[in-house]
């Protein structure tokens, strides 16, 4: 029997089953809430943002992601100054941490002006590209930003009071600005391996001295702080080539990039009044000047800077402290300045370079090891009649001399340490007969001056050096004689009745048939012997940096070739072919200069030949692994590079044809060519060098068809008169000929 049941039962069992509903819908809806990170949501434009209550009584809020799960944002988001729930307005103030936590879809981010706080890892693992911080920013926090590969730029700004460690790591960023005054945290800009350009603001102050530290590509520094304290944070980046310095720096920090060995140049600006310590200590700098608005140098300034060859130190420079160029070991020119009155310990300590000093007369104080390990210093010349106080023994060799006033011997060999030296004065030397000046530009530096030309009758000379009293042999009306069997003597010193100069150098010769060069000469221009009567040079044996041998002169080691005397090259061509020494491997730019008949065998121990040699022509031995000659052009082996052309290199009709195998062409290898038309076979331009061939000629370069583009985007070729090879379009005959009558 079937039993139906009452109403009352029935209504019983659905309540029951609405009182189960309920209850999981409760559960559900509690583990939602559970797992969800915001307290309210708010749209700005497109942009949907999670915000979580961070304070209910001040009413603050930060952005926060949706839950649990990463990826919240997409696109481009942008945070709104302050958001409406329940009837209350909540602040913006902070970004969360983890906000934007693995959103790889996201673009970018605008902060609203009220965010002061941004949290751990609130961006990181994104692929975001764009950050539009707000001035207000207060706090950014470790690893904010780590493992952002799309951001390549970053400031940051002038109100940050606090980074966290690691803000990059292992992110793209490229360029950093730092506006805010301190930085505290040691590690805020750690390995970042992408970073290659800082640029520090005025009010910076202070960074720790490891911040950039495993940011090993750093090449270029625009450096504006006014006044920074402490150690400097660039010191040993072994990247970095570029530094600009900039016009309203008044102090260079100690430190500043030493050990930076790819910095070969640095301007300083007038500004800059104080240098720290170390500040460019083994850089790879090359000349520096030192403007007078400098009263404070540190130690140790230019401390083994081994490419140091010039400095420029002001006139009211007094003092040069302690080890500042010690082991410049190419220092060789040093301007004096004239108030100096103080070289102290190891100063100039194994400049081994220095040719000469001077020490005015103001000099009063030489510190202990002063001129240690200084193995080419020749020559102290010493202004004051009164001895300057030595601390120590004045380094000296055995050809060290000291020179002074002949009146002042005898007052110096009674001084402690003075008295064991070797002293000469202007008695045996050369008496000049005349004076005057002469205008000249210095390229190098960008400026005029006014030369002294010193004229002994025979000879002239231009003082290069007033403060070392050295001169430079020239060229003058009296060079140029019709007795070309003259023989010049060229002396070590001359004296003008007041002062002796030491000839160092070389500038001009004139017409005679031998040379002499003393001991003292360390500079030529190589090119004044193409006379084409000069037949035989000489150079003193205790020159070292020069020699002679059987009339041609070479480099002490005997490694260069450097001028082969015309009127000698002229006898060996009828005798035959010019055979180099063994030990020479370099053929100088010019060594063969006026020299048209000679044949030269460019044997297997040669591995260079510079451009402008004028002979009739190479002559590659056999068993030359490096070149290969055609006419009167010479080419590496595989002939992709060509190394250089004879001097007045004409090529038939005036045609200069540079093959499709050639990728290189040496500087100055067809700078004497003569040609009027250049035609380049290769469609994608050759490397050459700025005097690879003479711009200031006028011819046309003819180019392949469809390479014009690739030939102006090249520096060198772009400059010239180029044109592409046309091909000649083929004419068809007409099938419709007229038929004869």
């Amino acid at each position: 029997m079937t039993t139906i049941p009452s109403i009352n039962n029935r209504n019983m069992k659905i309540s029951k089953l609405l009182l189960i509903l309920t209850v999981l819908t409760c559960i559900s809806v509690a583990a939602e809430a559970q797992n969800r990170h915001f307290d309210f949501t708010h749209k700005t434009g497109k942009s949907k943002v999670y915000y979580k209550i961070t304070d209910k009584k001040l009413l603050t809020a930060e952005v926060t992601c949706k839950d649990n799960e990463y990826g919240s944002y997409k696109g481009n988001v942008t945070i709104a100054d302050s958001v409406r729930f329940r009837g209350k307005t909540y602040l913006i103030t902070s970004i969360g941490d983890s906000a934007f936590f693995g959103c790889e879809e996201l673009d970018t981010v605008t902060f609203s002006n009220t965010i002061k706080h941004v949290g751990r890892n609130a961006f990181s693992l994104t692929n975001i590209r764009h950050i539009n911080l707000n001035e207000g920013l207060e706090e950014i926090e470790s690893e904010a930003f780590a493992s952002c590969n799309k951001i390549k730029e970053f400031t940051v700004s002038k109100n940050l009071k606090k980074i966290g460690n690691f803000v990059f790591d292992n992110s793209g960023l490229q360029k950093l600005t730092i506006e805010c005054e301190e930085i505290s945290s040691e590690k805020a800009f750690n390995n970042i391996t992408t970073l290659t350009e800082i640029i520090v603001a005025e009010n910076v102050r202070t960074m720790p001295y490891d911040i950039f530290s495993g940011c090993d590509n750093i090449s270029s520094l625009y450096y504006n702080a006014h006044k920074f304290n402490g150690f400097s944070p660039f010191e040993g980046l072994a990247n970095l080539s570029k530094v600009e310095i900039g016009e309203n720096v008044a102090v260079i920090p100690e430190n500043f990039i030493r050990s930076c060995v790819g910095v070969t140049n640095i301007n300083l600006p007038k500004s800059v009044n104080t240098i720290g310590s170390f500040a460019f200590s083994n850089t790879s700098i090359k000349e520096i000047a030192v403007d007078d608005g400098i009263n404070e140098m540190g130690i140790g300034v230019f401390k083994d800077c081994l490419q140091l060859e010039y400095v420029d130190l002001p006139n009211s420079f007094a003092i040069i402290p302690d080890i500042t160029f010690e082991n410049c070991e190419k220092l060789y020119e040093f301007t004096i300045p004239d108030n100096l009155a103080e070289i102290d310990s190891s100063a100039f300590a194994f400049c081994k370079s220095l040719p000469a000093f001077v020490f005015p007369n103001t000099m009063k104080l030489v510190g202990k090891r002063a001129f240690d390990g200084c193995i080419s210093l020749k020559e102290y010349v010493v202004e004051s009649k009164t001895p300057p106080i030595l601390e120590g023994e004045l380094f000296a060799t055995a050809n060290t001399e000291v020179n002074i006033d002949c009146n002042a011997v005898l007052t110096y060999k009674n001084t402690e340490y003075w008295e064991k030296l070797n002293y000469s004065c202007d008695m045996d030397n050369i008496t000049v007969q005349s004076s005057s000046q002469r205008d000249v530009f210095d390229k190098k530096r960008g400026r005029s001056f006014t030369e002294r030309i010193l004229s002994t009758g025979e000879l002239s000379f231009v003082i290069t050096n007033e403060r070392n009293k050295t001169v430079s042999l020239v060229e003058d009306e009296s060079s140029f004689r019709d007795n070309i069997t003259r023989h010049i003597d060229i002396p070590e010193h001359i004296s003008d009745g007041e002062f002796v100069y030491t000839v160092t150098e070389i500038e001009g010769l004139g017409t005679c048939r031998s040379v002499f060069i003393p001991s003292t000469v360390k500079d030529i221009d190589t090119m004044v012997f193409g006379g084409i009567d000069l037949q035989d040079i000489e150079v003193d044996a205790e020159n070292l940096h020069f020699a002679s041998s059987d009339g041609v002169l070479y480099s002490k080691d005997m490694r260069v070739l450097i001028a082969y005397p015309p009127a000698k090259a002229e006898e060996s061509g009828r005798r035959g072919e010019i055979v180099l020494p063994s030990q020479t491997t370099v053929i100088g730019y010019g060594a063969f200069s006026n020299c048209k008949n000679a044949r030269v065998v460019i044997g297997n121990n040669i591995n260079s030949i510079g451009a402008g040699q004028d002979i009739e022509q190479f002559i590659i031995d056999s068993d030359n692994e490096k070149f290969f000659s055609e006419g009167q052009v010479v080419y590496n082996k595989d002939k992709s590079k060509i190394h250089t052309a004879v001097r007045n290199y004409t090529p038939k009709n005036r045609v200069l044809t540079i093959n499709e195998s050639i990728s290189s062409i040496d500087d100055k290898a067809f700078y004497t060519a003569k040609f009027d038309t250049l035609k380049v076979l290769a469609k994608i331009p050759p490397e050459i060098r700025q005097n690879t061939f003479n711009l200031e000629k006028i011819f046309v370069c003819v180019i392949p068809n469809g390479s014009l583009n690739a030939y102006k985007n090249e520096y060198f070729w772009q400059n010239m008169n180029l044109t592409e090879d046309k091909p000649v379009k083929a004419v068809k005959k007409s099938k419709n000929r007229k038929k004869k009558k």
